[in-house]
C-alpha cells in the first residue's frame, strides 16, 4: 500500500441530533482502525459517525482518504470535496485531495490543489514535492525543476527528490546539472542502483566521459544484477572497455534507455478517472531578454475584451461523458474526431471551460492560433481562476503580437497569485524589450530571483540586471 499523509486531529466536538456520544463513539473507532492500516474496517464507523454529524469536515477526511486505499477513488473525492465545502481552510483536506487527483491523473486539478496548499503555513512537509511530480506528468519541465529546487533547499537529501531533479535536467538539456543532480542522490544513498545508471548514461551519452560511465554502469549491475536491462548494459559495459583500453577507435555502443525516476508516494493505485484530465501545453519560461535596443514602437494589435456576461450551465454528467470522448480522440491523435465531441460537450453545457480549454489547445495543434485564441477567451468566461488556461492564452497572444493583451493577462494571474514565477518572468522579459519599461522589467526579474533564487536563469537574470540599474 502506498503511503498517504492525512494529518488529524484527535480531538473533536461533533453537533448533531440524537445521542451525541454515538458518533463520538463511531468516530474514535474509526481512528482506531485507521492507525492500525485496516482501512476497510475503519469506513462503516466514519460512515456511522457521518450520519448523526454529516457537517464535520473531520470525519469526511478521514472517511475520503480511508475509501482512496480501498480503491474507491470517487468516493473519495466526494467526501474531500465535502469537507473543503464545510471548511476552505482545511488544509490536510485539501492536500489529500491533491494527492487524489495526482493518483486518479488529473494533474491540472492536482496542482491547482497543491499549489494553494503551498501557500499554507501548515502545508505538510512534501507538499512540494509532490506538487512538482504533478508538473513532470504535464510536461512542465521548467515548472517541475523551479519546484523541485525549492523543495531540495529543506530537504537536500531527498533521493527521490534528486533524482526527478536529475531527470528534469535531461529533459532540458542541461547534462551538467543533471550528472550534479544524480550524484548527489548516490551520495545520499550509495546503494541507489537507478542513480549509478541514470549517472552512466549521461556520462555516456551526453558527457563522452566513457571510463565514468563503465564504473557507474558496473556499480549498477553489482546492485541490482537481475535488470532487466542487465544484458545490453554488460554489451555496452564491454564495449565501453574496449574504448578505454584500445587506441583504435570503436563505434560508440548505444546507451540503454534513462531510468525514469520511481512514482512519489501516492494515496493508493485507483482505476482509470471517470473525468480525463485536460491535456495540456507546459507552460514555458522565457529566455531573459538582452540589453533592449532602441527601435521604432510596432504596432500593437488589440483583442476584444472577454465579455464577463455569465454563461448558462448544462447538463454537466452529459457533458463529461462526451468530454471523456473527446479525450481517448485527443490522445489518439484524433484532432477532427475530438473537436467534435469537446463541441458538443461545450454546447451541451456551456459552463464547461475544460471543453473550450481542450478545443483551445486542439487548434493550436492543427495551426489555427485565431481559433484557439477564441476558445482560451471562452473557457475563461466560464471560469475566470481557471489559471492554466490564462497563461496559455497569454502565451499565445504574445507569439502573435497582441502584446498589451499578454501583459493584461500575466498582471491578472499575479492579482490572483503575486508568487507565480513564470508570470513574473513572462512580464519582464516582454518589459526588458523596450528601454521605456525597463523599469518594470528590473521589478519583474528582481520578483522572479525573489521567488526561485536558485533556478537556473537565475545567473543570466542577474547579469542582466547589473547591465541595466
Amino acid at each position: 500500500m502506498k503511503k498517504l499523509l492525512c494529518y488529524f486531529i484527535l480531538a473533536l466536538s461533533l453537533i448533531a441530533c440524537g445521542r451525541q456520544e454515538d458518533p463520538q463513539h463511531d468516530f474514535q473507532k474509526g481512528v482506531a482502525y485507521f492507525q492500525e492500516g485496516k482501512f476497510s474496517k475503519a469506513i462503516p464507523y466514519f460512515e456511522r459517525a457521518l450520519t448523526l454529524a454529516s457537517q464535520n469536515p473531520q470525519i469526511h477526511n478521514f472517511l475520503g482518504v480511508c475509501q482512496l486505499h480501498e480503491g474507491n477513488t470517487a468516493s473519495a473525492i466526494k467526501h474531500l470535496e465535502a469537507a473543503l465545502g464545510l471548511d476552505a481552510n482545511y488544509v490536510t483536506a485539501r492536500y489529500n485531495l491533491g494527492l487524489a487527483h495526482l493518483e486518479q491523473g488529473d494533474h491540472d486539478l492536482a496542482v491547482a490543489e497543491l499549489r494553494t496548499v503551498t501557500r499554507s503555513a501548515t502545508a505538510p512537509a512534501d507538499t512540494l514535492y509532490h506538487l512538482a511530480v504533478a508538473y513532470i506528468r504535464r510536461t512542465a519541465w521548467l515548472q517541475a525543476e523551479e519546484t523541485l529546487r525549492q523543495y531540495l533547499q529543506t530537504n537536500p537529501e531527498s533521493v527521490a527528490a534528486l533524482n526527478h531533479l536529475g531527470w528534469v535536467n535531461v529533459r532540458l538539456r542541461d547534462y551538467a546539472a543533471a550528472h550534479r543532480a544524480f550524484n548527489k542522490a548516490v551520495a545520499a544513498d550509495p546503494q541507489f542502483a537507478a542513480g549509478y545508471l541514470n549517472l552512466a548514461i549521461v556520462e555516456q551519452q551526453y558527457l563522452d566521459r566513457k571510463t565514468d560511465a563503465a564504473t557507474h554502469y558496473q556499480k549498477f549491475l553489482e546492485l541490482d544484477p537481475k535488470s532487466e536491462q542487465r544484458d545490453s548494459i554488460r554489451k555496452t559495459l564491454t564495449q565501453l572497455t574496449n574504448v578505454t583500453t584500445q587506441v583504435a577507435i570503436t563505434p560508440t555502443p548505444t546507451p540503454p534507455a534513462p531510468v525514469k525516476p520511481p512514482e512519489p508516494p501516492a494515496p493508493v493505485t485507483s482505476p482509470a478517472p471517470p473525468i480525463p484530465e485536460p491535456i495540456t501545453i507546459a507552460r514555458p519560461e522565457p529566455t531573459p531578454a538582452p540589453a533592449p535596443v532602441v527601435t521604432a514602437p510596432p504596432v500593437q494589435k488589440v483583442r476584444p475584451a472577454i465579455p464577463t456576461t455569465a454563461l448558462r450551465a448544462g447538463n454537466r454528467t452529459k457533458a463529461t461523458a462526451v468530454f471523456n470522448r473527446g479525450v481517448q480522440n485527443q490522445q489518439r491523435n484524433n484532432l477532427s474526431a475530438a473537436v467534435a465531441s469537446y463541441q458538443e460537450a461545450a454546447q451541451t453545457d456551456p459552463t464547461f471551460a475544460s471543453a473550450y480549454y481542450n478545443l483551445a489547445i486542439c487548434y493550436r495543434t492543427a495551426g489555427q492560433p485565431d481559433k484557439s485564441l477564441e476558445y482560451y477567451e471562452l473557457a475563461l468566461r466560464a471560469n475566470a481562476d481557471y489559471t492554466d488556461a490564462r497563461f496559455n492564452y497569454a502565451i499565445l497572444l504574445q507569439e502573435q503580437g497582441y502584446t498589451t493583451d499578454a501583459v493584461a493577462q500575466y498582471e491578472r494571474i499575479l492579482q490572483q497569485n503575486p508568487n507565480d514565477a513564470a508570470a513574473h518572468l513572462s512580464l519582464a522579459t516582454l518589459y526588458a524589450q523596450n528601454r521605456a519599461t525597463i523599469a518594470g522589467a528590473r521589478e519583474h526579474y528582481q520578483a522572479y530571483l525573489r521567488i526561485a533564487p536558485n533556478s537556473g536563469l537565475a545567473r543570466d537574470i542577474r547579469r542582466w540586471l547589473e547591465q541595466n540599474r
